[in-house]
């Protein structure tokens, strides 16, 4: 009798040592999920249509644009998604590295994607040090290709984080095109678990 309370013991102590272990470590998990300081740019933004200047020779001007951006190592996962002539568009997903270094243009599998110039190189670089007082945080993204430049973005969230403004201008396969767009931040943010 005694060997087994002997190897019940022993089972109950190291019990007692794992489960608290792994229960504290689970709230403490939670906690540093509720806690953590969301990036600004991160989430779903949708636009006012009535601030839009749209300018995009043989494009029809969207009747509803969505913009999503997703934090990665690197920057950003961009994904814009709409309508347009009452059918439900998206464009291919981008990433962007803010680190400024210039990189292929390639899709997300690392494959070259149709229609873009050979040794066509996208950048990225994003105003960290900003001072308190400016009403906006920048994202600014852009492709050249032999040192001309194909497109240039600029992203601005404002201070409170509820406004983004997207200025897109360049040189696309039917002409120079330039649209601006105003988003606003979408809440809550449809593509994360609720609840």
């Amino acid at each position: 009798m005694s060997g087994w309370v002997t190897v019940c013991s022993r089972l109950y102590r190291r019990a007692a040592r794992a489960f608290p272990y792994e229960y504290l470590s689970t709230w403490i998990s939670k906690a540093k999920e509720l806690t953590m300081t969301n990036d600004i740019f991160e989430g779903t933004w949708t636009a006012k249509g009535e601030d839009a200047q749209w300018d995009v020779p043989g494009n029809s001007k969207p009747q509803q644009a969505c913009v999503r951006f997703e934090a990665t190592d690197t920057g950003y996962l961009m994904v814009a998604y709409g309508i347009v002539d009452g059918k439900a568009v998206a464009e291919r997903p981008q990433a962007i590295s803010t680190d400024g270094r210039r990189r292929p243009i390639v899709d997300l599998n690392g494959r070259p994607i149709p229609g873009v110039p050979p040794g066509a190189v996208a950048f990225g670089s994003r105003s960290d040090s900003q001072p308190l007082d400016l009403a906006y945080v920048t994202l600014e993204v852009g492709a050249e290709v032999d040192g001309r430049v194909l497109s240039a973005a600029t992203y601005k969230v404002s201070a409170d984080g509820k406004t983004l403004t997207a200025t897109n201008e360049g040189v696309g396969l039917k002409g120079p095109y330039k649209n601006v767009w105003v988003f606003e931040r979408v809440v809550p943010d449809p593509y994360l678990p609720q609840g």
